[in-house]
């Protein structure tokens, strides 16, 4: 090979001939330009994207489907759909080969129900990887929604999929305003530009249906001035996975806080040093004189032994902190 000259060292990489005749179609909304069908290439199963019929050959719909590709490709993350290339298929004509997903969207997901604590920790924290890896990369996605979010069958682990209104900004087309009614920031409504933290405002609208708890990082996103949400999905992450203390966890640390200062000793008057006079109090009067020093019955307070008391109390205020550190750490597991 020319020292100049570019090209692939050993065989450029082939997928084989799709196999037509395994293909279904799995999703075809009324309303979309778009069809998605599971086929199988090279003995795996995959997802292709198409044009409806009669979108087909439109140069319009045709450059829509091409963005999306060009967007998806170059994305490796393992809570982003990959894209693999784009094909045509006979019968269905250009399409997006894509991974097979064995799963349910998070809009089906949660019909059956909101995700414990435990598991939307680890949800929403693939979900802002994934955005976050999308957003580093200068691209926004401007639909995110709970359809478009893949929850598999095997470890409940996150998909982002569909980017056929992202946009990017190497990208010259299709740069209006877009995304879903529901889910979509305030700005974009405006038709003002779009960019990261319009998609943390959506972001906010699905952890809002996904979970009762977390108000205070949640709300943030959805501020109507994108100034005011947080500027990154990192930080949204951070303010989500920390360590958040439940109202029984508070009162728990309320009862640690009362029994310490109970059984902690008072602290007595320093004794007086029996070889000392005391001094006599001075009383003002006009009847009578100060009695002379002498004649004050001095008293010499009792040594009283306190040690082994204040020991056991010191031992009790060590078993009390054990037992709520102890009942810390389950909490938070």
């Amino acid at each position: 090979m020319d020292d100049d000259i570019s090209g692939f060292v050993g065989a450029p990489p082939f997928f084989g001939e799709a196999d037509i005749s395994s293909f279904t179609l799995i999703h075809s909304s009324e309303d979309g330009f778009f069809a998605l069908y599971r086929g199988e290439r090279a003995g795996l199963f995959r997802t292709y994207k198409c044009l409806k019929p009669q979108w087909r050959g439109n140069p319009l719909h045709e450059a829509m489907l091409k963005k999306e590709f060009e967007l998806g490709y170059p994305l490796r993350h393992p809570n982003i759909c990959e894209t693999i290339q784009f094909t045509a298929i006979e019968g269905l004509g250009n399409c997006i080969e894509m991974e097979w997903i064995d799963g349910v969207t998070l809009r089906e997901f949660l019909g059956r129900g909101r995700p414990d604590e435990k598991l939307f920790r680890k949800m929403a924290g693939e979900l802002c990887d994934a955005m976050s890896y999308l957003h580093n990369r200068q691209t926004i996605h401007r639909d995110i929604k709970p359809s478009n979010i893949m929850v598999t069958h095997d470890g409940c682990s996150i998909k982002l999929i569909d980017f056929s209104l992202a946009d990017s900004s190497r990208s010259a087309l299709f740069k209006a305003p877009a995304g879903t009614r529901k889910y979509i920031a305030p700005e974009v409504l405006q038709e003002r530009p779009a960019d990261v933290r319009s998609d943390i405002w959506s972001l906010g609208m699905v952890l809002r249906e996904m979970t009762c708890r977390h108000k205070r990082a949640i709300s943030k996103c959805l501020r109507d001035k994108p100034e005011a949400r947080w500027q990154s999905v990192q930080q949204l992450k951070e303010a989500l996975l920390a360590r958040n203390y439940s109202p029984a966890i508070a009162a728990l640390l309320l009862l640690v806080v009362v029994a310490a200062a109970i059984l902690q000793p008072w602290k007595k008057p320093a004794a007086e040093d029996p070889g000392q006079q005391a001094t006599p109090p001075v009383v003002q009067s006009n009847t009578s004189a100060v009695p002379p020093v002498d004649s004050i019955q001095r008293t010499v307070p009792r040594k009283r032994n306190d040690a082994p008391k204040t020991d056991k109390k010191a031992d009790e205020l060590d078993r009390i902190f054990q037992q709520a550190t102890d009942l810390f750490e389950d909490r938070l597991q």
